[in-house]
């Protein structure tokens, strides 16, 4: 792991980030470069959002399964701040793709509709997104205990259910694709652990 600090900011990458990152430059590929470049627009959108909020990054970690962006919690945020730091990825990946549409850039099409993608699908309220974090923080802030507790059992159903209605409306999609097999495979897992 490589570790180093800029200014008050602990920035670490593990050998699974720099294996994809060798992986990357090898396969000289639009679309991998694309998708790393969306996951930078996403982190980059909670950033902006921390510092807009006033709060401070205490820790960037890069990793084989993307990046993590840790606020330093030194004072205590809103409710509504640390929702909008949550929302700020999605709103930037939606944002980025909307600019792109509306400057008519066709060559750009892969990237802007994984933009869309991303941004649209960290809305879903699965607890390991953006969109269940969401509503996490809003249960935590407004509901008592056993509500809370409903709200997190009616969520991993419904959040179960929204993985088997995706399945079977886009399977011929995801059958041919590795990628969503994995990913409706890790919503599943994490829904049921959690």
């Amino acid at each position: 792991m490589i570790s180093f600090q800029i200014r008050n900011i602990k920035i670490t990458a593990d050998m699974g980030f720099l294996a994809m990152l060798a992986m990357i430059s090898m396969n000289q590929s639009r679309f991998y470069m694309y998708a790393f470049l969306t996951c930078i627009i996403h982190e980059l959108g909670h950033m902006i959002q921390i510092m807009i909020t006033g709060g401070n990054i205490e820790k960037i970690a890069f990793n084989g399964s993307g990046i993590k962006i840790i606020p330093c919690k030194t004072r205590l945020f809103s409710v509504w701040n640390d929702i909008s730091v949550l929302l700020g990825g999605s709103f930037v990946n939606i944002f980025t793709a909307l600019i792109l549409i509306l400057l008519n850039h066709g060559q750009y099409n892969v990237f802007i509709y994984m933009n869309l993608i991303l941004g649209i699908l960290n809305l879903l309220p699965f607890r390991c997104l953006d969109g269940g974090t969401v509503i996490l923080c809003l249960t935590e802030h407004f509901a008592d205990y056993n509500k809370q507790l409903a709200i997190m059992k009616f969520l991993k159903i419904f959040n179960i259910m929204l993985c088997i209605i995706l399945v079977f409306s886009f399977k011929n999609f995801i059958m041919q694709n590795i990628s969503a097999i994995v990913m409706i495979i890790y919503l599943i897992i994490s829904e049921i652990l959690k």
